[in-house]
C-alpha cells in the first residue's frame, strides 16, 4: 500500500457530515494523489488496531465538522487516553467552532477545556498547521494561544473540476425548483418555528407550492435517530415530525436525505434556489455556483459570512426573561424561550433575491470568486501535507 492518511470523520446521520467527507476526500485525491487515504470514525475510541493502522499513516487529519467545540478532546474525538500513544503527527481540515449566537465577540472568548488545549497543543507542535473553516475559529485558536492555524474553508465548498466556472443563476423561465432547509433551533423555541412557517408559506405562494421542497438534513424517523444516537426521549425528533406533520397538512413536499451523501448531492444538482438554516445547503449549492440565502442559527452559519460574503442573514437575538415570563414560567404556563425571533424574515428574503435576480446577481453571484480565493490557500495546506 502506497503511503496514506489517516481521516477521522463523523458521519452518522446528518446529510451534512456525509457532504464534508466526501468532499474531503476528494479533494485529498486531487491534490495528493501519492498518498492513499483511510477513514476512521472520529467518535470512536482507537482499538490498538486502531492505533496500529494511525501510527503508520503519514498523518492523522481530523476532518471538518463544528469539531473544534470547547470539549473536542475526548467528547468529539475519544482517540487514546494518553495522546502520546499516537505517534503520527495530528492536523485537522476544516475544523470549525460552535459558538451561540457566535458573535466575533464570542470567538474571543472561547475558552477550551485543559484536554481540548492538550490535542490543540500537540497539533500545533506537530508543524502541519491546522485548517479551519473560518476566521472565527481561526481567531478562537489565537486567543487561546494555538500557532499555525491556517483559514481555508469547508472541504465541502470545494469541487475541484468547478473551481474557476461561472455562477451559474437561475434558468430563463425562473427557478423550477426551490429548496428549504429548516434548522435545529425551532426544537426549542416556539418563535424561531413560526418564523421559519412564515418564511415557508410565503416561499409558497412566491414560487408555487409545486416548485417547493423542504430538506431535511437529519432523519425525521425515530427509529433511525434511535438507532444512530440512542433510544431516549428526544425533543429533535418530536418537532420535527411535528413539523412533517404541518408540511403534509400544508401540501408541501419534503425529502429526508439524511444518512448519506447521494440524497443531498442529488436534491441540490436538481435545485436552482435554495433557501434555509442548513450551512451545509448553503454551502453545498455555493460549490455548485448556484444562489442560496443562509439564515443564521450560531456560529457556523456567521462565520460562514466572513469567508463567503453573499447573503446571510441572522434570525434571532437572545433575551432575557422580563417579569411577566418569570410570572408565567412559575405558575407552570410554559417555559422561556430565549430566542428572540426575527420578524420580517420572510418579506427581507423575497425582495433580496429579486432585487439580486434583476440586478445581475450582485452578492449571491459574488461567492464564487471568494469560493476560488479559498480553494487556493485549501490546495496549499494540502500540498504541504508529509
Amino acid at each position: 500500500m502506497r503511503p496514506y492518511y489517516v481521516t477521522l470523520t463523523g458521519s452518522r446521520n446528518n446529510a451534512g457530515d456525509f457532504l464534508i467527507r466526501h468532499r474531503g476526500h476528494a479533494l485529498l485525491a486531487a491534490h495528493r494523489p501519492d498518498r492513499a487515504v483511510v477513514d476512521l470514525d472520529g467518535w470512536k475510541t482507537f482499538t490498538d488496531e486502531d492505533l496500529a493502522t494511525v501510527n503508520g499513516a503519514a498523518a492523522l487529519i481530523l476532518l471538518g465538522g463544528p469539531a473544534l467545540r470547547k470539549d473536542m478532546y475526548p467528547n468529539v474525538y475519544p482517540l487514546r487516553e494518553d495522546l502520546r500513544e499516537i505517534t503520527a503527527p495530528i492536523t485537522t481540515l476544516g475544523a470549525g467552532w460552535h459558538a451561540y449566537p457566535g458573535t466575533w465577540e464570542d470567538s474571543r472568548n472561547y475558552r477550551f477545556t485543559d484536554q481540548t488545549l492538550a490535542l490543540l497543543q500537540r497539533c500545533a507542535a506537530d508543524g502541519l498547521g491546522l485548517s479551519v473553516r473560518d476566521y472565527r475559529s481561526l481567531n478562537a485558536l489565537d486567543r487561546a494561544g494555538i500557532p499555525g492555524g491556517v483559514m481555508t474553508g469547508c472541504p465541502a465548498l470545494y469541487v475541484p473540476e468547478r473551481i474557476g466556472t461561472p455562477f451559474v443563476g437561475l434558468p430563463a423561465a425562473g427557478p423550477g425548483r426551490v429548496v428549504f432547509s429548516p434548522g435545529v433551533n425551532f426544537v426549542q423555541s416556539p418563535g424561531l418555528a413560526k418564523q421559519a412557517k412564515d418564511l415557508l408559506l410565503r416561499l409558497a405562494a412566491h414560487f408555487g407550492r409545486e416548485r417547493l421542497t423542504v430538506a431535511f438534513h437529519h432523519s425525521v424517523e425515530p427509529a433511525v435517530i434511535a438507532a444512530v444516537y440512542g433510544d431516549r426521549p428526544n425533543p429533535f425528533v418530536t418537532q420535527h415530525r411535528a413539523l412533517v406533520d404541518w408540511l403534509q397538512a400544508e401540501g408541501i413536499a419534503y425529502e429526508d436525505i439524511s444518512g448519506g451523501v447521494d440524497k443531498l448531492l442529488a436534491l441540490y444538482q436538481a435545485a436552482d434556489f435554495h433557501v434555509g438554516y442548513r450551512v451545509h445547503a448553503h454551502i453545498c449549492m455555493s460549490s455548485l455556483r448556484k444562489p442560496s440565502i443562509l439564515l443564521t442559527e450560531d456560529g457556523r452559519g456567521r462565520g460562514l459570512k466572513d469567508v463567503l460574503g453573499g447573503v446571510i442573514l441572522d434570525t434571532y437575538a437572545f433575551r432575557s426573561p422580563g417579569l411577566r415570563d418569570k410570572i408565567r414560567r412559575k405558575l407552570g404556563r410554559g417555559s422561556f424561550d430565549r430566542f428572540g425571533a426575527f420578524e420580517g424574515l420572510a418579506d427581507d428574503v423575497i425582495r433580496i433575491y429579486e432585487y439580486e435576480r434583476a440586478h445581475g446577481w450582485p452578492r449571491l453571484g459574488a461567492v464564487v470568486g471568494r469560493v476560488d480565493e479559498q480553494h487556493r490557500a485549501m490546495k496549499g495546506f494540502l500540498q504541504g501535507l508529509p
